[in-house]
C-alpha cells in the first residue's frame, strides 16, 4: 500500500468535511454554492487530477478501502469539474464491477452528472427541493416504475427509504428549503454553462479559422439546392429528396440551429468565415452520451481541408460544451474521400455493416468510425 497516497487523499476528504462542518454550523452552507466549499472542492480537484496522472485510480490495494472512497467523494464533490466527472465515471464503473467500490458510487456519479447536463437521472441518487419545498430525487427519474430494480441491481435500497432518510438528514441538520425556488433554478442552470456541463443556450455557432457552423438562413437556399441537385455531392446521401425541390429546402431550412436534446438531430451550415457563403452542412445526432456526426460540402469547396477543419470544429463542441462521451461517423465502404477525412480528424476504423437502406449510389455497404472523448486531442 501507498501509505502517502492513502493519507493525501483522507486529508482532501477530511478538509471537505471540516468546511462544511463550518458553514453548516452558520447557515452559509445553505445558502448557494458557497466560495469556501467551492475552492475546497476545486483544490480537491485538480490535487486528485495530478494522482490520477500518476497512479491512475487508487484502488484500495494501492490507497486503502478508505483512501478508494474518499477519492470517489472527491469526484462526487468536483461540480465545477466536468472533465473529471466523465474521466472518473468509466475508472469508478470499473472498480464497481471489480467489487472494490460499493454499487451507489457509481450510480450517484451517473445521475449528479445527468442533474448537471439536465437530462432524467437513472437511479434517483440525487436530491434537490422541489418546487414544495420538499428534498426529493432531483432531476426527474426515467422510467420511474422500475427505479428500484436498478437501484437493487447496483446493491441500493429502495427509493421511498432514502428519500425518508435524506429528510430526517436534511431536517436534523437545519437545511431550509430555498426562499426562491425558481431563483434557485436559474442559478444551478447559469452554473452549469459556467463550468461545462451544458452549452450556451440559443442556436450554436461553433467558429474554426475559415468557416463558421451556423444555423442555416433563408439566404443560403440557392447554394443549398444546387448542391443537393448537384450528383457529387447527392450520390453519397440517404434521406435528402434528389432531385431536391424548393419545397424540400423549405422543410429542410425549417430544422436548423438549435440545440439539440437527446436524440434530436442538429444540422448546421458550414459558412466560409470570410463572407459567410455556404460551403457544406454538419449534422449531429446525440444517441445518449455519444453522438453520431455528419457532413456534406458543395463541390466547389472540396479540396481545400474545410471538411477536416470543420469536422475538428464538431468535435471541440462535442467533447467540450455538448459533453458527449463518443463521437461516431458512417461513410460509404467505397467513399475513401470520405474515410481519408475521418482520419485526419483522429478517427479510427470501428467496422462495416449493411443499412436497411441504400444511398443514391444504390449502396448499403457502410464503413463506421468512432473516436473517443479521452482518445481526441483539439487541433
Amino acid at each position: 500500500m501507498n501509505e502517502s497516497l492513502r493519507q493525501e487523499l483522507l486529508a482532501m476528504a477530511a478538509e471537505d468535511a471540516r468546511v462544511r462542518t463550518e458553514l453548516a454550523a452558520t447557515g452559509e452552507l445553505f445558502q448557494g454554492y458557497h466560495p469556501r466549499m467551492r475552492a475546497v472542492h476545486e483544490a480537491n480537484a485538480d490535487a486528485l487530477a495530478a494522482l490520477l496522472d500518476r497512479h491512475g485510480w487508487p484502488q484500495p490495494l494501492l490507497a486503502g478501502k478508505d483512501g478508494a472512497e474518499a477519492a470517489w467523494l472527491v469526484v462526487c464533490h468536483a461540480i465545477s469539474r466536468p472533465a473529471l466527472f466523465r474521466r472518473c465515471l468509466p475508472l469508478v464503473r470499473a472498480e464497481v464491477e471489480a467489487g472494490r467500490l460499493p454499487g451507489g458510487c457509481l450510480a450517484r456519479l451517473i445521475d449528479r452528472i445527468a442533474w448537471f447536463e439536465g437530462r432524467p437521472q437513472t437511479y434517483g441518487t440525487h436530491f434537490d427541493w422541489d418546487e414544495e419545498g420538499h428534498l426529493s430525487p432531483m432531476p426527474a427519474i426515467a422510467e420511474p416504475g422500475t427505479v428500484d430494480a436498478r437501484r437493487a441491481a447496483l446493491g441500493i435500497g429502495p427509493l421511498e427509504e432514502t428519500v425518508r432518510r435524506l429528510r430526517a438528514e436534511a431536517a436534523a441538520e437545519g437545511a431550509p428549503a430555498p426562499a426562491d425556488w425558481q431563483a434557485r433554478r436559474r442559478e444551478i442552470d447559469a452554473f452549469a454553462v459556467e463550468v461545462g456541463w451544458r452549452p450556451p443556450p440559443g442556436p450554436v455557432r461553433i467558429p474554426t479559422p475559415r468557416l463558421v457552423l451556423r444555423p442555416f438562413a433563408d439566404k443560403d437556399r440557392p447554394a443549398l439546392v444546387a448542391a443537393l441537385n448537384d450528383w457529387r455531392v447527392a450520390q453519397w446521401l440517404i434521406r435528402t429528396p434528389h432531385p431536391f425541390t424548393q419545397s424540400d429546402a423549405d422543410a429542410f431550412l425549417a430544422g436548423s440551429g438549435a440545440a439539440p436534446a437527446d436524440r434530436v438531430s442538429l444540422r448546421l451550415a458550414i459558412a466560409a468565415a470570410d463572407g459567410d457563403a455556404l460551403v457544406g452542412c454538419a449534422t449531429i445526432r446525440p444517441e445518449g452520451e455519444d453522438a453520431e456526426v455528419g457532413y456534406w460540402l458543395v463541390p466547389d469547396a472540396q479540396g481545400k481541408g474545410y471538411a477536416t477543419e470543420a469536422l475538428r470544429g464538431m468535435l471541440g463542441f462535442l467533447f467540450g460544451p455538448f459533453h458527449r462521451r463518443r463521437a461516431t461517423a458512417t461513410t460509404d465502404a467505397e467513399n475513401a474521400p470520405s474515410q481519408a477525412v475521418l482520419r485526419r480528424a483522429g478517427f479510427a476504423p470501428a467496422g462495416a455493416y449493411d443499412r436497411p437502406e441504400p444511398n443514391r449510389r444504390g449502396r448499403t455497404r457502410m464503413a463506421l468510425f468512432e473516436l473517443r472523448r479521452e482518445e481526441w486531442r483539439e487541433g
